[in-house]
């Protein structure tokens, strides 16, 4: 678990600093997906719907995937409802060979005061170095810098 976050967080300095230069394999995303890889959360919390249904094995950095995915499974079991169930929906589009991928959180604590910002609470979000939780300036705050939605979006 130490060495993933110290390659998460060495991937994600390269990306900001657009120096990264993605690793492509064949993978096998059905598995990543289905895998929760040390979330501390119930796996009776997890779903996984796949569209087809199972994804083909993809050309892809398996990497920054699961840097990715599992940036967005931590922000739902952070900013979403506490226990409250989380769906990633995964769709490849052939035509294109774009895979879409949604991770889904019913609304936590502060909600409310997001969407009351309007359009402003997207740009907020998705900016460089934003934590939007209650320990964002304190010494007790994890290794997260707050770029992980950024970095969501640039990819």
């Amino acid at each position: 678990e130490v060495l993933d976050i110290v390659l998460a967080e060495t991937m994600a300095r390269d990306v900001i600093h657009e120096m990264y230069v993605p690793r492509m394999e064949r993978v096998d995303v059905n598995y990543i997906l289905t895998h929760t890889r040390g979330f501390t959360a119930s796996h009776k919390q997890f779903s996984v719907v796949c569209n087809p249904s199972p994804l083909p094995i993809l050309l892809l950095d398996q990497g920054l995937f699961k840097c990715i995915h599992g940036n967005a499974i931590r922000n739902a079991l952070k900013y979403g409802e506490k226990g409250g169930p989380i769906r990633t929906e995964a769709t490849y589009y052939f035509e294109t060979g774009w895979l879409e991928m949604k991770v889904i959180n019913l609304p936590g604590p502060g909600h409310a005061q997001l969407i009351a910002m309007g359009p402003r609470a997207s740009e907020l979000v998705f900016s460089h170095g934003t934590r939007l939780h209650k320990d964002s300036h304190s010494n007790q705050r994890s290794h997260s810098a707050g770029d992980g939605a950024w970095i969501m979006h640039k990819c």
